[in-house]
């Protein structure tokens, strides 16, 4: 509720009580959608990663793949070590694999960087975790990979689904 400053602002100035008023509802409806973060910890006014978690799995998904990059780079022939990798290896090598994972990797880390790439970061990331889980799941499908991989798709859209909302909250409101 306004508080007693907030009252004296409603009938001194009515544009400037408009803008305060607008400023403080989004704030609220921002706390709202961020579960309450509580009065010690208000979110950052442009929204730039004012959820720990979606920072968190931002990072978590960029690494995973900055990982596979790394692995696959490395001299020696990971796919033929499991069947699990069958499908892999019949889309591209393994040098191919670690380049594109390296470049989705370094759009990954753009994204948590510039507020301006992290949509297109959350694209690129969701749907390779997504295309690593289905080729995990096309050869035998009791394996750890497929688990994991689902459930790290799952986060990449539930992160693409945030910075969907966000980008719309961006554009809506011009900042």
């Amino acid at each position: 509720t306004p508080g007693p400053a907030h009252a004296h602002n409603l009938t001194r100035d009515r544009s400037q009580t408009m803008t305060q008023t607008h400023y403080a509802g989004r704030i609220t409806e921002s706390i709202h959608l961020r579960c309450d973060p509580g009065p010690e910890r208000m979110p950052h006014p442009t929204g730039r990663f004012a959820r720990p978690s979606l920072l968190a799995i931002h990072l978590l998904l960029t690494w995973a793949l900055a990982w596979w990059s790394f692995v696959l780079i490395q001299p020696g022939d990971t796919f033929a070590s499991s069947p699990v990798f069958r499908m892999f290896s019949v889309l591209m090598s393994e040098d191919q694999w670690a380049i594109a994972l390296g470049c989705v990797s370094a759009v990954g880390l753009t994204g948590i960087i510039s507020d301006r790439c992290r949509l297109a970061s959350g694209i690129s990331l969701a749907f390779t975790h997504a295309l690593i889980a289905a080729l995990l799941a096309a050869a035998p499908p009791f394996n750890t990979g497929t688990g994991i991989y689902s459930g790290l798709a799952v986060c990449a859209f539930f992160l693409l689904w945030q910075e969907q909302i966000r980008a719309s909250k961006v554009a809506r409101d011009g900042r």
